[in-house]
């Protein structure tokens, strides 16, 4: 991810998806989607990588777990990977994810959740105090998470 991220000027953010039961797919860029819809596979873990923001930081939250006890905050300077999410068996899919910049510039976010479809594009805030934003499934309804795009 880092490499494709680095691969041209400007700002730019590149992810992959851990799908369960498909493995990481190829990383996209600026908004791609990273996942699958309309297929029921749930994502294990993210990897981000920004170029031209300082860096990325982030954390995610499980379908069974929320957020998982003290789990740090993820970080990556820009051009590093960045991962959310966890691999272990014994650990759910993500449900969701928080996002931010280095710059504290905004970074837009959009989830696919298992029945409900895409969410919206939701973007955070460089005026907040929280300079990050939130996407996926409210945490009272603990719905998988299947796909994102993200920009910057």
């Amino acid at each position: 991810v880092q490499a494709l991220a680095a691969r041209s000027d400007g700002r730019h953010i590149c992810y992959r998806a851990y799908v369960a039961d498909r493995g990481w797919q190829d990383p996209v860029c600026d908004g791609a989607i990273a996942g699958t819809t309309g297929k029921g596979l749930p994502i294990k873990e993210l990897n981000i990588a920004t170029v031209g923001t300082k860096g990325v930081n982030g954390n995610g939250a499980h379908v069974t777990e929320g957020w998982l006890t003290g789990a740090k905050w993820s970080s990556a300077a820009d051009g590093a990977d960045m991962y959310i999410g966890s691999l272990k068996e014994a650990v759910s899919p993500l449900q969701g994810f928080t996002i931010g910049l280095g710059d504290g510039s905004s970074v837009c976010q959009n989830a696919h959740i298992k029945d409900k479809g895409w969410r919206g594009v939701g973007c955070s805030n460089p005026n907040a105090k929280d300079k990050w934003i939130y996407g996926g499934s409210p945490m009272d309804q603990k719905l998988q998470l299947e796909a994102v795009r993200f920009t910057v």
